[in-house]
């Protein structure tokens, strides 16, 4: 391969994609590492080679305006853990964040109300649900939430989040 077409590849989408892949999961100098390498997420050996994630990626459905997700958020960068979703989709599947107190991804304190919040994310837009005596009964409202609205792919995520608790 020329340098230039090297270069050209560079400043695609889709190059960049797997840069940032690589970068977090790979490089403990990289911004995103202490929640991803350092946390064990992994990248596939193959897609350690960004033309064969390329390939890949563009067999497996990467258009523009699409983002790589991991389907289960605790394992690795693999062809059986990874799809594409439109970006809006891509925050159902966080992780609970550092200043979290409550235990539950979706659940916060109210400090002028006294009670605990559950809200839900649904197609980039986030909703209130209730206000509740315990981080446990909120963190149930949002499990009901997504099963009354049959909004499956967020109760994967939500069971997926706390298996431990929803077994």
């Amino acid at each position: 391969m020329s340098d230039s077409s090297r270069g050209a590849i560079t400043k695609t989408k889709l190059y960049h994609v797997w840069d940032s892949m690589y970068q977090r999961c790979l490089n403990p100098k990289a911004s995103g590492y202490p929640k991803y390498g350092a946390k064990g997420i992994t990248l596939y050996d193959e897609w350690k080679d960004a033309y064969k994630f390329m390939g890949w990626a563009l067999l497996n459905g990467f258009r523009d305006g699409l983002t790589i997700e991991r389907v289960d958020f605790t394992l690795g960068y693999c062809p059986e853990n990874c799809k594409w979703i439109p970006l809006e989709y891509q925050a159902q599947n966080r992780g609970k964040s550092t200043r979290n107190t409550s235990g539950f991804v979706g659940v916060t304190w109210h400090n002028n109300k006294s009670c605990w919040i559950a809200r839900v994310t649904v197609k980039g837009k986030r909703k209130e649900i209730g206000t509740f005596q315990s981080a446990l009964e909120a963190h149930k409202a949002r499990g009901k939430y997504f099963k009354d609205n049959n909004l499956l792919e967020n109760l994967r995520t939500y069971e997926l989040q706390h298996k431990d608790i929803n077994a």
